[in-house]
């Protein structure tokens, strides 16, 4: 169509509404000569003054602006037509184009399933915590917050004891739904890894009212790894299934417990 300047509206089933008025820039090559010329451009929110009167807040659209003298067709991001700054927000929201033409005429809205976005918003961060380090018959060696930095006593692995090997109480869980990954790690020494315990991921198309797990028991029958008399580093890592349009997960957590292990005959 013969779109020009464009706003986008958001509402949400909350009651929330308005319109988008994050700036937005980008750049744009020009090829002079042997040289390129790279020109960072705003394209919005403008007011501009046009034949059929003002319009406040709107975006010029940068495949228009190739046209005009100064400009060239090659752009960063093409197609990015927002960035959006939605801390706070939570919900379920619709975002529709209003558009005029260079003329400030109103453009009508596209007749097809594109012409509106639904997007679910969600900031709210997930929770990542080892509560407890167990023996295997759950009596617990180390607990948040106290005793934190006592050693802890294993048996040299032999396969007739409880206390040769150790489990873990953890919370890795997505309060709102759409748990992406838990995975804990561990590593001895200097950083040298030792595989993970446990590692579970949901997949996009898994339901989003998964949460992931709460003060949940991780039994050591989920590894083979064998421990030595040496420092280490249990490392719970947590991503949710959220995405801000660039990062493939985002409110990523971590929570770390080092510990000295004595392994004894």
């Amino acid at each position: 169509d013969q779109t020009y300047y464009y706003k986008i509206r958001y509402d949400s089933v909350e009651g929330d509404s308005g319109y988008i008025n994050d700036t937005l820039n980008k750049k744009n090559y020009q090829i002079v000569g042997t040289n390129i010329v790279v020109n960072t451009i705003k394209l919005g929110p403008h007011d501009v003054l046009t034949l059929m009167g003002p319009l406040t807040g709107v975006y010029k659209l940068d495949e228009r602006l190739s046209y005009e003298p100064g400009y060239s067709t090659y752009w960063t991001e093409v197609g990015l037509r927002a960035l959006w700054n939605t801390t706070g927000k939570n919900g379920n929201y619709t975002l529709r184009l209003e558009k005029w033409d260079k003329n400030g005429n109103i453009v009508a809205a596209s007749p097809n399933n594109f012409a509106t976005l639904n997007l679910r918003l969600l900031n709210n961060a997930p929770s990542c915590s080892i509560h407890k380090i167990q023996y295997d018959d759950g009596s617990t060696i180390l607990s948040s917050p106290a005793s934190e930095c006592d050693t802890v006593y294993l048996i040299k692995n032999d396969g007739s004891t409880g206390n040769d090997t150790i489990q873990f109480e953890i919370t890795a869980k997505q309060a709102d739904g759409f748990m992406g990954r838990y995975q804990l790690s561990v590593f001895h020494g200097h950083d040298s890894p030792d595989g993970d315990i446990v590692n579970v991921a949901y997949t996009e198309q898994d339901p989003p009212t998964l949460v992931g797990i709460d003060h949940f028991v991780v039994p050591t029958t989920t590894s083979t790894l064998l421990y030595q008399s040496c420092a280490y580093r249990f490392c719970l890592h947590v991503w949710p299934r959220i995405t801000n349009g660039y990062d493939p997960h985002i409110y990523e957590r971590e929570d770390n417990w080092y510990v000295c292990i004595k392994v004894v005959n």
